[in-house]
């Protein structure tokens, strides 16, 4: 289960994506809260993100960075053509029922 789950339409913006995604998961990604547990402070100050990528046919292997760096903390969603923002955020309300159940 996660506390956060993004949703970001691509398309021929890899790298701002994953400067976006690194940003994201910067602060919630191995954190060792066995110290705030001693101390009684509330762990849910370090949520735990997902972000789901629908990329609209960029062609520029964002798709291979995406799992090669976030392998687990990412869920991406191939278009198969650059169907425009509006449509990429349908494509993943049709999609939505294939998208694993911690979502």
């Amino acid at each position: 289960m996660y506390d956060i789950v993004t949703v970001t339409v691509n398309y021929k913006m890899k790298d701002k994506v994953l400067a976006m995604l690194r940003s994201l998961f910067r602060d919630t990604e191995n954190r060792d809260i066995s110290n705030f547990a001693a101390q009684n402070l509330e762990t849910s100050l370090f949520p735990r993100v997902q972000s789901v990528v629908v990329d609209n046919d960029s062609r520029d292997s964002i798709k291979d960075a995406l799992v090669k760096e976030f392998s687990q903390r990412i869920i991406f969603i191939d278009a198969g053509a650059n169907i425009g923002f509006g449509r990429g955020n349908k494509n993943l309300r049709q999609n939505i029922i294939s998208l694993p159940t911690q979502i």
